[in-house]
């Protein structure tokens, strides 16, 4: 089963909640490959990714494809989109690489977040249009700047007996029951493209990121989306010098500032509507998905969602437990690197 959400509502001004929120499960993932139909459709991706969702994953999509997918490893099955974040590893000393393992799949996290403003203006929350995508992060970034797309990538070190502040980048630190890595995305559109060249531009933050009202250029609401996955790096602390930070993502990444999420969708539109519209689908605190009475008839237990086919590795290439070198051309790169272009 997914990881529990333990972020708290308070934490992010969740006060304008029009009606249903929920948590979407995620268990094992339907894909670890150099795959990436937005950023690098029909080719090789330029480094590896873990993908939850639909098992029709592949080069290229649309929404059709989806809707192809016969499981999905999320618990709601008239959800057929794809979730991906890059894989996570420990460097070690000797050079080698060792695949880090999640712990308890993901959480997405499907919120409310309209502005009063807003809906004083008698705008509502709109469901994902059909052939619907997005990226949050920067694959690319290996300097920390003070922008709310960097802002929205934020890391959390669990540790029991501790309620530690997220922070960007990876830690000097163990910790001793995972690193959550969370992926904010932006919930404002231009209401017209469902894609753009950089795959961003079609959407926006809103003025405080996760809440807040949305620029005039991106009048249109959608559900606020936020990915959790934790990363078992607490397996290595035996291996671990203090104050060293031996992990990096699959792009090579030793900062962890490029950290970043891809959504493409594959929704029912006519069940996220009712979804989003329905009181039933979160309660107050938690977001329980299983409260939702739109959902009950789709909901799929653990069984069915660990059984849920992987999809066929495109690459030959080692990707699990110790390898020498990592998937693509991606050699580490430390702050204020450029990132090679082979």
């Amino acid at each position: 089963m997914a990881i529990k959400g333990i972020l708290s509502l308070l934490a992010f001004g969740f006060s304008h909640q029009a009606a249903g929120w929920w948590i979407l499960g995620c268990d094992k993932p339907v894909s670890i490959d150099r795959v990436d139909p937005i950023a690098s459709p029909g080719k090789l991706s330029h480094h590896l990714h873990t993908v939850m969702g639909g098992n029709a994953f592949d080069w290229a999509m649309d929404f059709n494809t989806t809707q192809t997918a016969n499981c999905t490893t999320c618990i709601v099955s008239k959800d057929l989109s794809n979730y991906w974040v890059p894989t996570v590893y420990f460097h070690d000393k000797n050079g080698s690489f060792v695949s880090v393992k999640q712990t308890g799949g993901a959480n997405v996290y499907y919120q409310q977040r309209i502005d009063h403003t807003e809906l004083e203006a008698g705008k509502s929350i709109q469901a994902f249009p059909k052939g619907f995508r997005m990226v949050a992060g920067d694959a690319n970034a290996r300097t920390w700047t003070d922008t709310r797309e960097h802002k929205a990538i934020q890391f959390a070190c669990l540790a029991p007996g501790e309620s530690l502040p997220t922070f960007q980048g990876f830690p000097n630190r163990t910790c001793d029951s995972g690193l959550r890595l969370q992926v904010l995305f932006p919930s404002c559109w231009d209401g017209v493209n469902t894609d753009s060249d950089d795959h961003r531009s079609h959407v926006a933050y809103p003025s405080s990121i996760d809440n807040g009202f949305c620029p005039d250029t991106h009048p249109v609401r959608l559900m606020f989306l936020m990915y959790e996955v934790t990363w078992a790096v607490d397996d290595f602390n035996h291996l671990r010098t203090d104050g060293d930070q031996p992990f990096v993502l699959s792009n090579g990444d030793a900062t962890g500032y490029s950290y970043h999420g891809d959504f493409l969708n594959g929704w029912d539109t006519d069940v996220l509507t009712n979804a989003i519209n329905n009181t039933s689908c979160g309660d107050s605190t938690r977001g329980d998905i299983h409260l939702c009475e739109v959902f009950k008839p789709y909901l799929l237990t653990d069984g069915q969602q660990n059984q849920c086919k992987s999809v066929p590795r495109k690459t030959r290439e080692p990707v699990n437990g110790t390898i020498a070198k990592l998937p693509g051309c991606n050699p580490v790169t430390a702050e204020g690197d450029d990132v090679p272009s082979c």
